[in-house]
């Protein structure tokens, strides 16, 4: 039987991910450590494609779907590449109506972008190698 309580329990990750962001949002280290902001989005790659890979990993043990490693790995990274791009949106409009300056350049964005892709597809491939 499906335990929703234990697909909530895979999403933990991220929400630590992002609380995190929110206390070096509010205590300034971010302003602090321009490097900061580097791991941190590689951090929610893997965060949100771990939690998206357990999900699926737990629904296949369950039978509730079959998976091949390559489907597995493509649909981790674009869930992870979605979620990217929506904490850009996310940085985008913060900056938009308060002011705080999340995205000094289109460089950096793209790096942003970069590393949660990254931080998506690092941890497929461990994830789906050690799986086996």
């Amino acid at each position: 039987m499906l335990k929703i309580t234990k697909l909530l329990g895979f999403f933990i990750f991220p929400v630590f991910v992002i609380l995190w962001n929110a206390i070096f949002v509010m205590t300034g280290l971010y302003d602090k450590f321009l490097w900061l902001d580097i791991p941190m989005h590689f951090i929610g790659g893997i965060a949100v494609a771990y939690s998206f890979l357990l999900t699926l990993d737990y629904l296949h043990r369950e039978k509730y779907l079959k998976l091949n490693k390559l489907f597995l790995f493509i649909f981790s990274v674009s869930l992870a590449s979605l979620f990217a791009v929506g904490w850009e949106f996310y940085e985008f409009l913060t900056q938009l109506f308060t002011g705080i300056i999340y995205q000094p350049s289109i460089a950096d964005t793209m790096k942003d972008l970069f590393l949660g892709l990254l931080g998506g597809a690092s941890a497929s491939l461990i994830f789906i190698l050690r799986r086996n």
